[in-house]
């Protein structure tokens, strides 16, 4: 357990210029989850003894005293007086997790309803006293009643927005999205769709990094035909070399289709992956597009298979160099089941690397330094690599292209991929069983988005 220090001065300070005693008071609300390391508290909230007047206490912008009883089982003075209703830390009385479980159920509010989850979890593997609330917990048909109402008006609430957004959009406006997400998107959720790119790509890196043309734009633009350009290679080269002197003009957006395949604009997608581009400008034209520069239009266009073969691996590079891609780590107490994992990852998605790493030195470094890109709670973090303490640290990691990854916006508005959360669910529900004390998660780990991916290839790892 750990509290803020300069919080609890701060509390002491206060309590001794109104002539409180440190025993009748007690911490309530947030300060429970700072206390158990759960999430930080945002302010100090406390109950008092019946026997003070509030009115006459000298207030303070930090510290509040919430309004008399605080919970609807037990009075303030049964919390402050029975230890079985509060935590003693530091000379100081902290609400029980339970108490303050009973009151968020209640309450129900979104910011409760994460805080809900965090302490189920919590209690997982930690004592806790179910018996002090749950007679007093609100019925499942109630809890159900109350989250569907409010998951139904948002919904109704996006669409009226989405449709005068719709409405009143100005031909002209145009929006940005992250260059690699643009990329993913490109795929039918099966196949890649836009080798072309990688074509027009490797025209770039030959241009720049030899000073030579690359003799398979020449074979796309010859078999494609209909160029607006009489030298497609020259018009192409000015293109880049504006990239290079200037980045993305972003007065000249990429077309996309309603399901984000490009429609126009290839060229000056591969600059914008080529420089490493964050974000381009696109406009949505309210249409389905099928592109034809799938692998099969290369074949039936007289490329040949070592041509082919070449364009493929080079995919697998531009991929990688723009982080459109997902890092999965398999943890310890699965290892013997590591090849049998990595079967089932395969039959749904492109493997494009596998590595073992063995008797990792910097462990338990290394897993906080992964977590702590996700923002995952400290408490949960030690819990598990207190678990991982007795297995071999060794670590298999699998990087994956999902083609179309169907991105998601967590309750902290980062983005999540669909995919990779059905991915876990899968491996968790096949495995959990096989280990001891099992604790969510000490099985597999993958990045959230393209944001985690380019941040934790990076980390160091000591084998």
């Amino acid at each position: 357990m750990n509290y803020d220090i300069n919080d609890l001065k701060k509390l002491k300070e206060f309590l001794t210029l109104n002539n409180i005693n440190f025993d009748d008071v007690c911490l309530v609300g947030s300060s429970t989850l700072s206390l158990l390391g759960i999430r930080n508290h945002d302010d100090i909230d406390l109950i008092i003894k019946s026997k003070y007047i509030t009115e006459t206490i000298i207030k303070h912008d930090y510290i509040n005293f919430v309004q008399s009883p605080w919970s609807s089982i037990y009075s303030d003075d049964e919390i402050i007086d029975n230890n079985k209703l509060h935590i003693k830390y530091d000379n100081f009385k902290f609400v029980c997790l339970e108490l303050l479980f009973h009151k968020k159920k209640w309450h129900n509010r979104d910011k409760d309803y994460k805080d809900i989850i965090e302490i189920i979890e919590f209690s997982k593997s930690n004592i806790f006293n179910w018996e002090l609330i749950n007679k007093n917990l609100p019925k499942k048909n109630h809890l159900y009643f109350l989250r569907n109402f409010k998951i139904f008006f948002l919904k109704i609430k996006r669409k009226i927005k989405r449709f005068f957004l719709n409405r009143y959009l100005h031909k002209d406006c145009f929006q940005i999205i992250p260059t690699n997400i643009l990329l993913s998107r490109q795929s039918n959720g099966i196949n890649f769709l836009r080798y072309d790119l990688i074509v027009r790509y490797l025209t770039i890196k030959y241009y720049l990094e030899q000073n030579k043309d690359y003799d398979l734009y020449k074979k796309l633009q010859k078999e494609r035909g209909k160029s607006p350009h009489k030298n497609p290679i020259k018009a192409f080269k000015v293109l880049i070399n504006n990239f290079k002197l200037s980045g993305y003009n972003f007065n000249k957006p990429i077309a996309l289709d309603k399901n984000l395949k490009l429609i126009d604009g290839s060229h000056r997608l591969a600059c914008a992956l080529y420089f490493n581009i964050a974000y381009v400008p696109v406009k949505i034209i309210k249409t389905s597009f099928i592109s034809p520069f799938n692998i099969n239009w290369f074949k039936t266009h007289n490329f040949s298979k070592e041509e082919i073969d070449h364009i493929k691996i080079n995919k697998i590079d531009v991929f990688k160099s723009t982080n459109a891609y997902f890092q999965i780590v398999l943890w310890p107490p699965v290892e013997k089941f590591f090849n049998e994992i990595e079967k089932i990852i395969k039959k749904k998605y492109e493997i494009i690397s596998t590595v073992d790493y063995a008797n990792v030195r910097n462990f338990n470094e290394y897993v906080r330094n992964l977590y702590k890109i996700d923002d995952i709670n400290k408490w949960k973090v030690e819990r598990k690599i207190s678990l991982m303490d007795k297995y071999p640290k060794n670590i298999r990691i699998i990087d994956i292209i999902i083609k179309n990854p169907e991105f998601r916006k967590k309750g902290n508005k980062n983005l999540i991929s669909v995919k990779v959360e059905e991915l876990k669910r899968i491996i968790r529900k096949k495995y959990s069983n096989n280990i001891d004390n099992y604790f969510h998660d000490i099985i597999i780990h993958i990045g959230d988005n393209f944001n985690h991916t380019s941040r934790s290839r990076n980390l160091n790892i000591n084998a």
